[in-house]
């Protein structure tokens, strides 16, 4: 189905007024501060964003450089499946 989506970013606001930053996001290519832009952006470039930070932390636990695509399609959470079955998630 292609239906628009909208996601809520909920981040740290220390301010409310965009001056600490502690809300800053990318979204789209674009700084955005959610306490003043509001929490909510599309749904594609919100997953895009945090894909991102993703990728950066996949990276580091896996030792090799990991793509966005990786990301969303869910391919670099297959050495999650142990850890999980020993937690019994």
């Amino acid at each position: 189905f292609d239906l628009p989506v909208m996601v809520s970013l909920n981040t740290i606001m220390v301010d409310g007024t965009g001056m600490c930053g502690g809300c800053r996001v990318s979204v789209g290519g674009e700084t955005k501060f959610v306490c003043i832009d509001g929490p909510e952006v599309d749904g594609r470039l919100g997953r895009r964003a945090m894909a991102l930070c993703y990728a950066g932390f996949e990276s580091s636990v896996l030792n090799r450089p990991v793509t966005l695509d990786e990301i969303e399609n869910e391919t670099t959470g297959l050495y999650e499946a142990d850890i999980n079955a020993e937690l019994g998630i």
